[in-house]
């Protein structure tokens, strides 16, 4: 049976962390998916703890080099076989219900191109993040509403095509962006992950890649309405 959802898990140098991560998605109360956990050249102890697990519905593809997160991702996505989409970090998890209630969305909104959640913060930065209702104009003036949790329909990004490489850091808003251009996004307010604020967090470790990367999505975004 081909799975419903499709979760990539690109991971690098998170041994502390990824058992968490992939127990939360092994857990998930949807239990028809497929896990791809992409190593993108850890020099930890991840590759020895990934042998630890023997669930069938998980593979592991080791890149052997460090290629950086949107590579790390088109490599995953490429042995993607569900229906759904979506993707986590290594330092993050899902709560048991965030793939049934984003993949329901999808279900009873056939129109959405990709759904999104709250989330909680966890580590130095405490509390729950709100996402509000999606709005256009906030995602086009730089502010990536979608956040951590998130999913969208596997045709929607054959669409919208692979992740950048060049937009390193920010390679989830120009998705967005991207998918914002031709479909409808939905926002829930369940609170369906956790997201670790910690000082290897990307947005901590290449702040200045990071805004570099966004700067160059809203080109290319504002490029594509422009035509």
């Amino acid at each position: 049976m081909a799975p419903r959802v499709s979760v990539v898990l690109p991971t690098w140098n998170h041994g502390d962390f990824i058992e968490q991560s992939i127990d939360s998605v092994l857990a998930q109360t949807l239990t028809v998916l497929e896990l791809i956990v992409v190593d993108d050249g850890s020099t930890d102890d991840t590759l020895q703890r990934l042998e630890r697990y023997h669930d069938p519905r998980m593979t592991v593809v080791a890149l052997g080099e460090n290629r950086k997160i949107p590579a790390a991702l088109n490599a995953g996505f490429a042995h993607a076989r569900g229906e759904y989409w979506t993707w986590t970090s290594a330092d993050n998890w899902m709560l048991p219900q965030c793939l049934a209630t984003l993949a329901r969305a999808l279900d009873d909104h056939p129109e959405v191109g990709l759904v999104y959640a709250s989330h909680y913060f966890v580590g130095d930065r405490e509390g729950v993040s709100i996402k509000q209702p999606f709005d256009r104009a906030r995602l086009l003036g730089g502010d990536n509403v979608v956040g951590p949790c998130f999913m969208y329909r596997r045709s929607v990004a054959e669409e919208a095509g692979p992740y950048d490489p060049a937009c390193f850091g920010a390679e989830d808003y120009d998705m967005w962006l991207r998918i914002a251009a031709r479909h409808p996004l939905l926002a829930l307010q369940d609170v369906l992950y956790v997201y670790r604020y910690h000082a290897r967090t990307v947005t901590r470790t290449d702040a200045d890649q990071v805004r570099s990367a966004r700067a160059r999505a809203l080109r290319a975004a504002a490029a594509t309405v422009a035509r």
